[in-house]
């Protein structure tokens, strides 16, 4: 039993490294920065995505600028435990990538996802905003205490672009202070392009007037 233990845990280790290495080469192949550990304290709590269980940790940060846009690219994963366990029983992901950047803003919070439900989230008690467009509503759920906010940040530019990019993809989108955040299921270093790009995408289609109005000098 021993050896076995020992024999998995080499086995991990050589997958830890080999990951690493792989993530090292994707950052010197794209002119970015990689460390295997999180120097930037990007967990954050007021974000729901670290909040999803208990014992979160951060590593495998990639970070720098992506097509104009400052772009940190991280892993999440909590701490095992019976109830994960028996979610990664059921086929359910324990870990994620993310992206965070950066606004010259403050924002309110704001949660966006695939919602498979669509429409029939309303009628089952599921409460989220509903916006003009119907067919943004079946895909989506927002979830923001401010509603005048959640209007104005998904104005038409940002529903397409959202209905485009994330309309069959597992991403997820939050705001929160000067930050926003893309994630979804943990994907290898390959997969890392679509994540900057789709942070990057989410921090260009941020409305100009909710830049001006949420404005950094006018945070309380």
């Amino acid at each position: 039993m021993l050896a076995a233990s020992l024999m998995l845990a080499s086995l991990h280790a050589i997958g830890r490294s080999r990951r690493r290495k792989r993530l090292a080469g994707f950052a010197f192949r794209f002119g970015l920065e990689y460390s295997p550990v999180d120097l930037f304290a990007l967990i954050d709590h007021n974000f729901d995505l670290f909040n999803m269980a208990d014992g979160a940790r951060c590593r495998n940060v990639v970070w720098g600028t992506w097509h104009g846009v400052p772009v940190k690219v991280a892993e999440l994963r909590f701490a095992p435990s019976l109830e994960a366990r028996r979610e990664r029983q059921r086929g359910k992901l324990e870990q994620y990538s993310f992206a965070f950047a950066d606004v010259p803003a403050w924002l309110p919070h704001l949660a966006i996802r695939r919602e498979p439900l669509g429409g029939l989230a309303d009628d089952l008690g599921l409460h989220h905003i509903r916006l003009e467009w119907e067919a943004f509503n079946r895909g989506f759920r927002v979830v923001c205490e401010d509603r005048q906010f959640a209007y104005a940040f998904l104005d038409v530019g940002m529903m397409q672009w959202l209905m485009e990019v994330a309309g069959d993809s597992p991403f997820r989108f939050e705001t929160r202070g000067g930050r926003l955040l893309v994630s979804c299921p943990r994907l290898g270093p390959d997969g890392l392009i679509p994540l900057f790009a789709v942070a990057q995408g989410f921090h260009d289609h941020v409305p100009r007037m909710i830049l001006r109005e949420y404005a950094t000098n006018v945070q309380s």
